[in-house]
């Protein structure tokens, strides 16, 4: 039977009482031994510890306090972990004594601004560099105002005059520490030093905190025993005052406050001046531990404007502009008579009881000392918390006479380690500092200073990519072209000069290059990426899979696209750039039509066409699918204009749709140029463009490819993954795969109606067989299993389809941890080249230290939820730029007068898009007619293109927006950002802050993090751990390249994918029976295939037999359905499937959107798009 703590304090007691009578020594290791050895060790070290602290705290305290260190101590003692001392047992009130009675120190007033404060603080946290300046003038001005607003409305609970950087009263976090807001009472941090001495170093200290204030109304009333009160009313003054009208005006230092809003007759209290204090010390490690007591003296109000009833002349009505806050001195009161009298404007000043710990514990296996500091707000109130708070509390801690242990913080110092595989950093496991609630930084102006505040705040230095050659002697001839290839290999150049087509090519494409990126030289790394390619195109045997590593912004884009057409104009097989969203699609392909025109001009033999296949559902994709005769062409509009002609002659031409040979295509109506070699994924004849017209290169989702493979009709789909067709002169490719085409020799072109022989005209054969993956960190877990199994099954289907394709491929990312990884998963192929390597990074990428891409600024908002937090930061910025122009003065330029607000969650996206709507449309600064729109993945193809138009022209200088930011899309003028709490991955965070500073300015980015997400929290207490870590921080991506449970999601799709290919030789086995009937007879060989060849592809035994187990009742469930279902085509049979994946996202075809266009609602019952009215919603039916 366990003893209880009574009968484990009697033991005690006796122990210590026989080790006395003994004359043995009274050490914690005899004490622990004895108690052990008398309780048959039933009792681990620390529990027998806290009783023994607990039961003769006169003889350990000390002892123990030196072992725990002052930090878990006074966390013990608060928090009830162990009763450690006496005078905390049982609810005693008396105060410690001896080894923890508190010294009182003297506080100097501060008498700083908050902003020239704040701007001290930054000059101490960001390194050295030209743009410093600049941004410290923007982080100071949201800090300050996310920190402190005077004059605004301070209620019992929070109020509005601050979000973040304030500790509230330990009594206030016990009463609301339930709720998902942030209360925190105590800002604490340990770090490590090592000394050569024991304890022969000093610690110098500097608090500095803010105290706030408040403006309340008082008034004297008689209450019901007929006593005169002089108290705070916070409501309609006396009826029996005759106050005046504008009695609750007030100027106090410099400043005009009104306690009335809108006209109300209520007095509210109002956020007043707030004044600063400061606290510095001095001690030796050898007196530590030490705790002081905070606690100014200030009297509870004074008066600054008063009203009195009964007085004459001056007397009536007094006022004081002016009042020392640090020795307040107000309106004296009058005397009490027997009726209410006085009426008054009070500021209520703060009350405020804190307490700082200082400590240092030697730590014998580190060999160095922990230093704990700790601010803890103890003050014991409720109401009005503002007025009981630091404000701003900061912590400076200078070391003398021993070394701090703190690995590199600033992004270059981490880089440089980074580059030279120095190991330093694994110093964070080992001697890592703490942070709660506060951030600990190494200052750039003195090493031997750290400083602990209430925010973050990180400079990514910017990282320039080497330039290369210029183009103009790239696209000469092919000698001047092959003399700048200097990593090409002579064999190499051997082949290229052999073949004069290819001789004849590569110059062409460079100058189509300089032409369509407008850009006049490459990058290094762009140049020597180009010829990776062409020598793994003249020698298959180093054939590789790359992997492009560079940063957000370095240009990947042209890379891909210039490989690409490399590849078709090299081998004439088909190339596909797949980008994971809609949004970048679209945008990609804006720059695909120009890359294409210049092809043609310079190529025109090589007849280059593009095109994009992305989902036609979704009333989203109206403007690209279903184009309307008349309308300008979103999807060819750019800031340079929309006509590819006109843009290289240096005019703007707007495109138009119009309809010619059937088609909509788009026209200039200034040149007349028809871009009539751009195909969409609009159906001609039942078949997409793309699929019919088989374009050189493609723009695609990875959805559109899988389900235009596995679900669509397959008989016009097919042909573009290889399936036979015969090329019409119309340009159109007529699938074999029909009944007409396979019965009869001759048959008619779908499109233009010419007689076609099928026994003279020789069929074509061009599947897909050159992938291109951008933003590959996008593509993980279940998602990119189905993309390694949509792999196999292309791999598959090609070979049962006559013409096997491996795929070459190429995929680029700048920020994922694992990226060998997750490719090789993808694409099932070796080797994996990662180009450039970590090692020769400084080779391409030139890291320049003294200026910035973008500032990463941090804080938790204190008491307030943080879309109110952000939705208050967006107003002040906007008004700081835009309305008094407070900021735009400051910073003295107008590169951040864009602003967007980055919120991942289309639900608070949309609550705090119409908040600022509300707040700004009756200003008088915002222009009339201006729009403030949510931009996400469901944002139609017009309304971006008209919102990144407006940006451009500097029509909108606001917008929010969630995660398309981070995959890609490109915002002009974006320098200023504003973000909701950390995104789900670290992958997206450095992609969406890459977003700013793309050109020569440098970024802003300010992140209002989530206090309920572990996430945010995580990031927040390992800050300078997470945005430092150059190389590891970047998420690794799970994915598993075989999964039983997606090889079983993957079945329905997979096993149709494969019978579609037996169409080829019979039209017939369309049909569900004769393709049962054909699966019934091949089972076994069938299974085979799919588990060998698709689904468990490179798998051993006993993967093999998990996702055999996984899908065998599911395999013969459809073998027996599809013998059942008589002459239903296959699409539809698996159309109608429950468990069919439609996307690679998503297990069903269909969505609920909302639809606000009630224009496109109508067209939608017309039948114009394939939905299905349910009540007042629309139900889409789509691929994706």
């Amino acid at each position: 039977m366990k003893a209880t703590q009574s009968q484990l304090s009697r033991v005690i007691e006796a122990i210590v009482a026989a080790l006395k009578a003994n004359g043995q020594p009274m050490t914690l290791e005899v004490l622990t031994e004895a108690t052990n050895r008398r309780c048959n060790g039933r009792f681990s070290t620390d529990t027998l510890q806290r009783s023994f602290l607990r039961t003769r705290p006169d003889l350990f305290a000390q002892t123990l306090a030196g072992l725990w260190g002052l930090k878990a101590w006074e966390d013990r003692v608060k928090y009830g972990a162990a009763e450690a001392v006496r005078v905390r047992m049982k609810g005693e009130k008396s105060a410690p004594t001896g080894l923890w009675a508190a010294q009182e120190p003297e506080l100097e007033p501060y008498p700083q601004s908050l902003s020239d404060i704040l701007l001290d603080l930054l000059n101490h946290l960001t390194p050295d560099t030209d743009d410093r300046a600049l941004l410290n003038e923007m982080s100071a001005f949201q800090l300050e105002h996310a920190t402190y607003r005077p004059g605004r409305l301070v209620t019992k609970r929070s109020g509005e005059a601050s979000d973040a950087n304030t500790l509230v009263t330990h009594t206030l976090y016990l009463k609301n520490r339930h709720l998902s807001w942030r209360f925190p009472p105590i800002l604490e941090t340990s770090f490590y030093v090592k000394a050569s001495a024991e304890r022969d170093f000093t610690l110098d200290v500097e608090l500095t905190f803010g105290l706030a204030s408040m403006l309340e109304y008082r008034d004297e009333k008689e209450d019901s025993r007929g006593r005169i009160m002089f108290r705070d009313r916070g409501a309609k003054p006396n009826p029996s005052l005759q106050v005046p009208a504008d009695f609750s005006k007030v100027r106090l230092n410099g400043m005009m406050y009104d306690l009335r809003e809108g006209g109300q007759a209520i007095y509210f209290h109002k956020s007043g001046p707030l004044s600063f204090y400061r606290l510095v010390l001095s001690e030796q490690a050898r007196n530590l531990p030490r705790r002081y007591a905070i606690q100014p003296s200030l009297p509870r109000y004074v008066l600054v404007k008063t009203f009195d009833q009964l007085a004459t002349g001056a007397d009536r009505l007094q006022t004081v502009d002016t009042v020392n806050l640090y020795k307040p001195k107000g309106i004296e009161p009058p005397s009490k008579v027997d009726q209410p009298r006085l009426a008054a404007i009070a500021l209520r000043l703060a009350q405020v009881e804190a307490q700082l710990l200082l400590d240092a514990e030697y730590v014998r296996p580190l060999g160095a000392y922990r230093i704990t500091v700790e601010l803890r707000n103890r003050t014991d109130a409720r109401d009005y918390p503002l007025i009981h708070s630091l404000v701003l509390p900061c912590i400076k801690i200078r070391v003398n006479g021993a070394e701090i242990v703190l690995p590199a913080q600033q992004h270059a110092d981490r880089l440089d380690q980074a580059i030279r595989s120095d190991t330093s950093s694994a110093i964070f496991d080992l001697l890592r500092p703490t942070q709660t609630n506060c951030v600990l930084t190494r200052s750039t102006q003195d090493p031997q200073t750290l400083l602990c505040t209430p925010f973050g705040v990180y400079d990514t230095i910017r990282a320039t990519p080497v330039l290369g050659p210029v183009l103009d002697k790239l696209s000469q001839d092919i000698e001047d072209f092959l003399a700048r290839a200097a990593i090409l290999s002579e064999e190499t150049k051997a082949v290229i000069r052999a073949n004069a087509r290819w001789s004849a090519l590569l110059p062409r494409v460079m100058r189509a290059t300089a032409q369509a990126f407008a850009v006049s030289q490459l990058y290094l790394y762009q140049w020597e990426a180009i010829q990776r390619r062409l020598e793994m195109l003249c020698c298959p045997e180093k054939l590789a899979v790359s992997v492009i590593n560079a940063p957000t912004g370095a240009g990947k884009t042209l890379v891909f696209f210039v490989n690409a057409a490399l590849h078709y104009l090299f081998t004439g097989k088909r190339a596909v750039l797949i980008f994971p969203t809609r949004i970048l699609n679209e945008d990609m392909f804006k720059r695909l039509t120009r890359f294409v025109y210049a092809l043609r001009e310079e190529l025109p033999e090589a007849n280059v066409t593009g095109g994009i296949f992305i989902g036609t559902s979704d009333p989203s994709y109206e403007a690209i699918v279903y184009p309307q005769v008349g309308e300008v062409m979103v999807q060819y509009e750019d800031k340079d204009g929309s006509c590819p002609r006109c843009r290289q002659q240096g005019r703007q031409g707007e495109v138009r749709c119009q309809e010619r040979d059937g088609r909509r295509m788009g026209v200039c109506e200034a040149c007349g140029h028809a871009i009539d070699y751009m195909y969409s994924p609009r159906r001609l004849k039942a078949v997409p463009e793309v699929c019919a017209f088989l374009p050189a290169l493609t723009i695609a989702t990875p959805d559109k490819l899988f389900y235009e493979a596995t679900v669509s009709a397959p008989q016009g789909t097919l042909p573009l993954f290889g399936a036979p067709a015969v090329r019409c002169q119309c340009g159109f490719y007529n699938s074999l795969l029909y009944k007409d085409a396979q019965v009869n020799d001759i048959f008619q072109c779908r499109w233009c109606g010419q007689a076609l022989d099928r026994t003279r005209d020789q069929p074509t054969q061009s599947p897909l067989a050159y992938f291109v993956f951008d933003e590959v960190h996008s593509l993980h877990g279940v998602t990119a299993t189905l993309i390694s199994y949509f792999f196999n099954l292309l791999r598959e289907m090609t070979k049962k389809l006559n013409c096997p394709i491996e795929g070459t491929f190429e995929t680029g990312t700048a920020t994922i941890a694992n990226e060998q990884d997750l490719v090789k998963a993808l694409t099932r192929q070796e080797p994996i080249e990662t180009f450039p390597s970590k090692g020769n990074f400084p080779h391409y990428f030139r890291i320049e230290p003294r200026r910035v891409r973008y500032r990463t600024l941090m804080f938790m908002p204190v008491g307030t939820p943080t879309v109110r937090s952000l939705s208050n930061a967006i107003k002040y910025v906007y008004n700081g730029l835009h309305g008094g122009q407070e900021l735009k003065r400051r910073l003295g330029r107008d590169d951040y007068d864009f602003l967007l607000a980055y919120i991942p969650r289309k639900k608070d996206g949309h609550i705090v898009t119409n908040d600022i709507r509300r707040y700004l449309q009756d200003l008088p600064y915002f222009p009339a007619g201006a729009r403030i729109e949510f931009l996400s993945g469901d944002s139609r193809a017009s309304t971006i293109a008209r919102i990144l138009d407006n940006i451009l022209k500097k029509k909108t200088n606001l917008l929010t927006a969630n995660m398309v930011v981070s995959l890609g899309l490109d915002i002009p003028r974006l320098n200023n950002m504003l973000m909701m709490g950390v995104p789900p991955s670290m992958t997206e965070m450095v992609q969406t802050a890459g977003r700013t500073g793309r050109r020569d300015v440098p970024g802003h980015v300010t992140v209002h993090l989530l206090p309920t997400n572990p996430r945010n929290e995580f990031v927040f207490r390992n800050f300078h751990r997470v945005l430092g870590d150059v190389e590891g921080y970047f998420d690794e991506k799970p994915v598993a390249p075989i999964n039983p449970y997606v090889a079983d999601l993957m079945l329905n799709n997979t096993i149709v994918g494969l019978l579609s290919t037996l169409i080829a030789e019979d039209y017939i086995y369309s049909r569900c029976d004769r393709a049962g009937a054909w699966l019934s007879r091949n089972q076994r060989e069938f299974l085979e295939l799919l588990i060998g060849g698709v689904l468990a592809k490179g798998a051993d035994k006993v993967q093999r037999g998990e996702v055999v187990k996984a899908i065998l009742n599911h395999y013969r469930r459809v073998v027996a359905d599809l013998g059942n279902e008589g002459y239903l085509q296959l699409y539809k049979w698996i159309g109608k499937q429950p468990d069919t994946l439609f996307s690679l996202r998503a297990q069903s075809e269909r969505a609920i959107v909302q639809v606000e266009d009630e224009q496109l609602l109508r067209l939608m019952k017309r039948g114009e798009m394939p939905v299905r009215a349910v009540g007042d919603e629309v139900l889409v039916e789509g691929e994706e």
